[in-house]
């Protein structure tokens, strides 16, 4: 055991060789009433230190010795003594924007999301017993999306973000988010230090408003499918979106708030316009175009029905956009079918 034995001990510094020399060992969990190394009467030369002391786990012995008060009876046993310190470890963590004046974050009413950076940080806050620098292996911060490997004492840092969706909220638009994050450091003996925080996060969204929305209204100039009767006798039907062809129309456009851009497209004609933003009733005026008959005059079907479409954007915000379509419009035949002679007398 003797070459053993001082290799062992060679590894040890002097504060952890008089740290063993002075502790309570136990054998098997038990004391026995205060085991001491000189008690036993262990020197460096009967002992081998099989594992050198750590801030939690302790030292353990590896011994030959002969039983107090004989000189013939040998005994071998490990004896395991108490942990040598500990290091001690601080979290934070620091919100990198400030919430509005209230305290809380907010998810603005044109926005489906919050977007709150923060950083975690660590630290080597202390030392006690014969925990030093020079026993840590490891140390960092952070969480399981987000963290860094330390270096000496620190202080060390990393960012995350926190998002925070509408659907993460109560009735009452609200929540409270609890962030989370640690610190710790780990011995070349494998003890582990470890420093939780956490940070209360208070959310809350403002009303969202309604999408971009806009009423269609198509008026023809002449009106000519009313449902009255003409000059020649014959019942017309009654349909407010049969038009003439080259009869002038007006579409009447009324959005629930201002937009930004707006486009009108009927057949091979299409009128676009900038939108204002104290404005949110707009006309677009243009003629039938020609060849797109759909009715005849005795109201058979010649083509489908057209259709006028309506596209606009929000205002300022040129990704979103809405479309509108007016099916179900016939054209028959011209406006100058309608045309008659008078001769003056």
């Amino acid at each position: 055991m003797g070459q053993s034995a001082r290799i062992s001990w060679a590894r040890l510094s002097d504060r952890q060789k008089a740290f063993i020399r002075e502790s309570t060992l136990t054998y098997r969990g038990n004391s026995y009433g205060g085991m001491t190394f000189k008690g036993l009467g262990l020197t460096d030369r009967n002992t081998v230190v099989l594992a050198q002391p750590s801030w939690h786990q302790g030292f353990a012995l590896y011994t030959n010795h002969y039983r107090p008060g004989t000189k013939n009876d040998l005994r071998y046993a490990t004896f395991n003594g108490s942990g040598a310190g500990d290091v001690v470890v601080a979290a934070n963590i620091e919100l990198l924007t400030a919430p509005s004046s209230d305290g809380c974050y907010v998810i603005d009413a044109q926005e489906d999301e919050v977007v709150i950076p923060y950083r975690m940080s660590g630290r080597i806050q202390s030392y006690t017993g014969l925990a030093a620098n020079r026993d840590i292996r490891f140390c960092g911060v952070g969480h399981a999306d987000a963290w860094t490997l330390g270096q000496s004492e620190g202080p060390w840092s990393v960012e995350a973000f926190l998002r925070v969706n509408r659907n993460q909220l109560d009735e009452n638009k609200t929540a409270t988010i609890v962030l989370e994050g640690q610190a710790w450091a780990v011995s070349h003996q494998g003890d582990i230090s470890l420093a939780r925080t956490e940070k209360t996060v208070n959310i809350r969204a403002e009303d969202q408003e309604a999408p971009l929305a806009v009423d269609v209204d198509i008026v023809g100039a002449i009106r000519y499918f009313n449902g009255r009767t003409n000059a020649l006798g014959r019942l017309l039907p009654a349909n407010p979106l049969r038009f003439l062809g080259l009869e002038s129309l007006r579409v009447i456009l009324r959005f629930n708030r201002p937009p930004g851009t707006i486009s009108c497209s009927f057949g091979n004609v299409d009128r676009r316009l900038t939108g204002r933003v104290d404005k949110t009733k707009y006309e677009i005026s243009f003629p039938v175009p020609l060849g797109m008959t759909t009715m005849d005059w005795e109201g058979r079907r010649l083509k489908p029905s057209a259709a006028l479409r309506v596209c606009a954007t929000e205002l300022n915000q040129s990704d979103k956009r809405i479309e509108v379509v007016v099916p179900g419009i016939e054209i028959t035949g011209t406006v100058y079918d309608i045309a008659h002679l008078q001769i003056g007398r």
